[in-house]
């Protein structure tokens, strides 16, 4: 446990946004007199979204000769090759972004702009390329949502291949406009349970059974698979890489006859159901 653990009582020393960006370099400079190069956690959910401040400090870091590493949140659209050299250069070994869904018009009805899925790819290959570990927030169960759409969010997950990735049901917290929007559809009433891994309200088209069965498939299909293991210990080697192609490919027919046989058993529901009097 680093000193800076008792000094802040976080694992890392976090310094929070809306400071100018002396400020932040006065803390940076401090933090490394007293207790030499650490990581930082920039709190902050849009740390690129200014551009020239991000650029600014930067050049700030270098110019004292910092040597600490640190980990930020972003929008992958507020990123780009030339951005994340320099941040990488400055000591950025981490980042986190959401992605939610794979659907334009699902993010477009939350007030959620859509990022083309191009530019998430070109990004996320030119973190993997600077050895920045990559953590992506999707959320499952948005009202437009169904069982295809949702599975194809989570093959997206897969496909995109951040180093980590986090599923979420979708949870209108209390307080929020989106719970102000949902009231009528919500079925909780215990505000512990609105985590993100419980469902809390009555989906258009999915049961609750659904979507925790959606949620546990997502973790499954991502993290228990041969080529996650060796994105997180960087293997890159060809011949590998073919036999971990291979052995995905296995992995992948299996969950394909998981998600058949689960299909055919809702489509045999909804027929007994639709044949009672």
């Amino acid at each position: 446990m680093s000193r800076a653990l008792h000094l802040l009582s976080t694992p890392h020393p976090v310094v929070l946004a809306g400071q100018e960006c002396r400020h932040i370099l006065d803390e940076l400079r401090e933090l490394q007199e007293k207790w030499g190069p650490t990581h930082i956690v920039f709190r902050d959910p849009l740390f690129s979204q200014e551009r020239e401040r991000v650029l600014a400090l930067c050049d700030g870091i270098r110019s004292l000769g910092l040597r600490h590493t640190f980990e930020c949140e972003t929008r992958l659209d507020r990123l780009d090759d030339n951005l994340l050299t320099t941040l990488h250069r400055a000591g950025l070994r981490a980042m986190s972004f959401g992605v939610e869904s794979l659907d334009p018009a699902t993010l477009k009805k939350v007030g959620r702009r859509p990022i083309p899925e191009s530019h998430q790819r070109a990004i996320l290959e030119r973190c993997r390329s600077l050895g920045i570990v990559t953590a992506a927030f999707f959320v499952l169960g948005f009202q437009t949502d169904t069982w295809e759409s949702i599975s194809a969010t989570i093959d997206y997950s897969v496909a995109l291949g951040p180093t980590v990735a986090q599923f979420k049901i979708l949870t209108p917290y209390p307080g929020t406009p989106l719970y102000k929007q949902m009231a009528p559809t919500i079925t909780e009433t215990d505000w512990e349970r609105f985590d993100g891994f419980t469902p809390t309200f009555d989906h258009r088209s999915l049961t609750h059974d659904q979507l925790r069965h959606l949620l546990g498939s997502a973790y499954t299909r991502f993290y228990m698979r041969p080529s996650f293991l060796a994105n997180y210990l960087r293997i890159s080697t060809p011949r590998l890489r073919e036999w971990i192609a291979t052995l995905d490919a296995r992995v992948e027919r299996r969950h394909a006859r998981v998600e058949q046989r689960l299909a055919l058993e809702r489509v045999h529901h909804s027929g007994s159901l639709s044949a009672q009097p």
